[in-house]
């Protein structure tokens, strides 16, 4: 039986890989994929793969009905969510996603009993001052109706408590430490947006496709788009407009990631890091 586990990370495409080549991929009767909001969109938060690990709950056995005559896809970007942002919707008394993949590799084992299990995993990440920032004007609301703010503290100072999880290389480790480093795939956001062949090829060798189907997909399914100028982004509504944070706020979160992107290169490209900013 084999397994692909989808973690995300958030705002790095997931809707459009998710209602996009994956299910088309199910139609084609090549994968058996398990989302969020697949077959309804207002399927509780609740219900979520990620929100029932934040709550010290067991994944809902319907999002682990593996099939053995496919591949099993399971796709929930939440499960690298900050716990800034989760325990706004669930209370303080949650889970660290950190504890996430062993939770889920331990969860399958238990259903299945049997060691002929492959388990691999994707993920893709994103620069975290752009993930951030974009995370921001993704969740506006917070701001707009509660005066709750995911990146300033209440003097106007950027405050980063509770995005632990976007410490990279800790998450990378964990994963391969799980899952095994030939069964972990790692994927860069910006090779998405400036070298979008080279990206989505990387996807048709993983998925086995035909050379150019992610590309096309992708193309044609992008997902949660959002209106921008060059002064800002609309909010997820489409009826707030949210200016585009001071440059050195952005070289501010930059700063506190550094020191773990320099390791970085033990997963990927050294090369490639340099070239979309992850490290100097």
């Amino acid at each position: 039986m084999k397994i692909v586990i989808h973690p995300g990370f958030p705002k790095t495409g997931s809707s459009s890989l998710q209602f996009g080549p994956f299910q088309e991929l199910e139609k084609l009767g090549r994968i058996n994929l398990m989302t969020w909001r697949k077959n309804s969109c207002t399927e509780p938060l609740a219900d979520r793969p990620s929100s029932r690990l934040f709550n010290r709950e067991k994944i809902l056995d319907r999002y682990l009905d593996f099939v053995e005559t496919k591949l099993n896809v399971i796709s929930d970007e939440s499960l690298t969510a900050p716990t800034r942002l989760r325990k706004l919707n669930f209370g303080s008394d949650i889970v660290s996603p950190f504890k996430f993949p062993y939770l889920l590799r331990e969860q399958i084992l238990n259903k299945y009993n049997t060691t002929s299990i492959e388990i691999s995993v994707i993920v893709v990440l994103r620069r975290q001052a752009s993930l951030i920032t974009s995370q921001y004007v993704e969740e506006y609301n917070w701001k707009r109706y509660k005066n709750i703010d995911l990146i300033f503290d209440n003097r106007g100072l950027v405050d980063l408590d509770g995005y632990d999880i976007y410490n990279y290389y800790k998450y990378l480790e964990l994963l391969v430490s799980v899952y095994g480093a030939k069964n972990c795939f790692f994927l860069l956001y910006e090779e998405f947006l400036q070298n979008p062949t080279s990206f989505c090829s990387k996807l048709d060798n993983i998925f086995n496709t035909k050379r150019g189907f992610f590309r096309k997909s992708l193309e044609s399914n992008h997902k949660n788009k959002k209106n921008k100028s060059k002064y800002g982004t609309f909010a997820k509504d489409g009826s707030y407009f949210v200016p585009y944070l001071r440059k050195d706020i952005y070289l501010e979160i930059d700063k506190y990631f550094s020191e773990c992107n320099t390791n970085l290169s033990s997963f990927m490209s050294k090369k490639e890091l340099k070239k979309y900013g992850y490290i100097n």
